[in-house]
């Protein structure tokens, strides 16, 4: 399944998709705005945000991959930890224990 906004909002595109076994989940140009997948993107993209954070992984110092790929391994450990309520360092009362 994929969920998109509206830029690839063309037949051709979801016929590929579908041809390639993938359901598309693109929003409708002709459809006001929240009636898309909003959330989904919304996770999709903050996730995505959390990685922004430790600059060694947007200014890239190591000339080997396999340590970019160990910081970057680590800033997923550590971006967990953060949002984990098991590991959060105030206690949430929104989160079922």
């Amino acid at each position: 399944m994929l969920y998109a906004d509206r830029g690839p909002d063309y037949d051709l595109y979801r016929r590929r998709l579908r041809e390639r076994g993938i359901t598309p989940k693109i929003a409708r140009r002709s459809q006001p705005h929240g009636s898309g997948p909003g959330m989904v993107r919304w996770d999709a993209e903050s996730a995505n945000a959390w990685l922004r954070g430790p600059r060694r992984l947007w200014i890239r110092w190591e000339a080997r991959d396999d340590m970019h790929d160990a910081f970057l391994q680590l800033a997923h450990c550590m971006t967990l930890a953060r949002k984990h309520p098991a590991f959060a360092s105030t206690p949430r009362s929104d989160v079922a224990r």
